[in-house]
């Protein structure tokens, strides 16, 4: 195991959090004109985008129902790229539709990985949030990391063996 792979899930977690925070802030500035931007909620197409951009971004970066609200996140995204951006070319480089793929394919990274580390709100009491580490009672004491989550969260709580 690499050095960098043994910090996978917080890298992630950094990820998931900070798009889910900036993608909120795309919403609020379509919603409430914050930060800079133009209140779009007279558009149809710019209300149901602030929407789904504020209230999918707060969930992304809270681990709520990450799953989904990627998913759907994603899928408007992709439509904003081609009603909006691609009317300008189908490269986006040349155009200002350079976000939108980057955003598709983190939130498909979060789609891949909905059982999210760092999960601030509805964590299950078996420790749901918690399948990225699992805790040996082995003799040595170690702690094993475990990616995958294939494994059940065990906890020593007898204290090291003799």
């Amino acid at each position: 195991m690499t050095v960098l792979h043994r910090f996978s899930p917080t890298f992630y977690a950094i990820l998931r959090i900070m798009s889910g925070f900036l993608f909120m802030c795309h919403g609020a500035q379509k919603l409430f004109g914050a930060l800079g931007g133009d209140v779009q909620t007279g558009d149809p197409w710019g209300l149901s985008a602030g929407i789904i951009e504020f209230v999918g971004g707060l969930l992304i970066m809270l681990g709520l129902f990450t799953g989904p609200a990627a998913f759907i996140s994603s899928g408007e995204m992709a439509v904003a790229y081609f009603k909006v951006h691609a009317k300008n070319g189908r490269c986006p480089s040349r155009t200002t539709g350079s976000l939108p793929p980057y955003i598709v394919f983190c939130f498909f990274t979060s789609l891949q990985k909905a059982r999210a580390p760092w999960r601030s709100i509805g964590s299950s009491a078996a420790g749901a949030s918690c399948r990225s580490f699992h805790v040996s009672g082995g003799p040595s004491g170690a702690n094993d990391f475990n990616p995958a989550g294939d494994r059940p969260v065990r906890a020593n709580i007898e204290g090291p063996r003799s």
